[in-house]
């Protein structure tokens, strides 16, 4: 935790199949370490956000095929002025699509979310959503732009060949 070792523990005390670790709040960076042997397999950290202030969008596919039927996905996310999820953020965001795409589908991973999946707007949940486009027969640039009230909007640029 910011920069401090919070103890190592062997895979025989993991409960559930997961190693646990008390950890009380503190802003900044907790990072987690795999180690085989003893030499480092895996890593991962976790950074406290701040306030939300922008809309990333990132798309699995810069390229798609203009036949009517493929599709690209774009995660949407609030971000902090860092480029840091914002874990809490339940912002609704409105999407605009242009060229020869639509919205097949949007969610959220929300159980209770009860929105309409192929409209255009949708509330993120803890943060983030899933946006799926399809394609047209028409090829050219797609341009998808994410806006919400407060935030700085996101835009991504597919091609469709």
């Amino acid at each position: 935790l910011n920069g401090r070792d919070l103890g190592t523990k062997k895979r025989a005390e993991a409960r559930g199949g997961m190693l646990v670790w008390e950890v009380p709040f503190e802003a900044g960076t907790l990072t987690a370490i795999g180690k085989k042997e003893g030499l480092e397999v895996c890593r991962y950290a976790v950074q406290t956000a701040g306030g939300a202030a922008a809309i990333r969008l990132t798309a699995d596919a810069k390229t798609i095929r203009a036949d009517g039927r493929d599709v690209c996905e774009i995660e949407f996310a609030v971000t902090d002025e860092k480029g840091i999820l914002v874990p809490d953020a339940d912002n609704r965001i409105a999407f605009t699509v242009s060229g020869s795409a639509k919205i097949l589908g949007l969610g959220n991973g929300d159980p209770a979310c009860h929105e309409d999946h192929q409209g255009t707007v949708y509330p993120v949940y803890e943060g983030r959503g899933l946006l799926i486009l399809q394609s047209q027969k028409e090829p050219g640039t797609i341009e998808i732009l994410a806006a919400a009230e407060g935030l700085r909007p996101g835009r991504v640029t597919l091609t469709a060949e």
